[in-house]
């Protein structure tokens, strides 16, 4: 996944941390972010507003698991920063980069 913008990888890395940390309260064996980042594909199906989400794993239990908290864990952050001022959403992000 190509992320452009300093936000959108905050956001991204944010996400990726939220899922993980709620996968290791299900699974024994969590994924490091490096390795979920490496077999982790997210990619916008083109003219629509969708994206397919996969994750490879010897393990399915594990990678449904995965693309389950992932999904959770975006509608989680999204809401959360939707729910919030503009310029408090701003500043949050400015210093997520420092």
């Amino acid at each position: 996944m190509k992320l452009t913008r300093p936000s959108s990888f905050v956001l991204a890395l944010s996400i990726c941390q939220l899922t993980l940390h709620s996968l290791a309260t299900k699974v024994s064996n969590p994924p490091s972010v490096e390795e979920a980042s490496r077999v982790l594909s997210i990619r916008r199906i083109q003219g629509t507003n969708v994206a397919r989400v996969s994750y490879r794993s010897p393990d399915p239990e594990l990678a449904k698991g995965l693309v389950h908290e992932l999904i959770a864990s975006y509608f989680q952050v999204r809401t959360h920063l939707l729910e919030r001022p503009a310029g408090e959403t701003f500043t949050t992000l400015a210093d997520d980069l420092q």
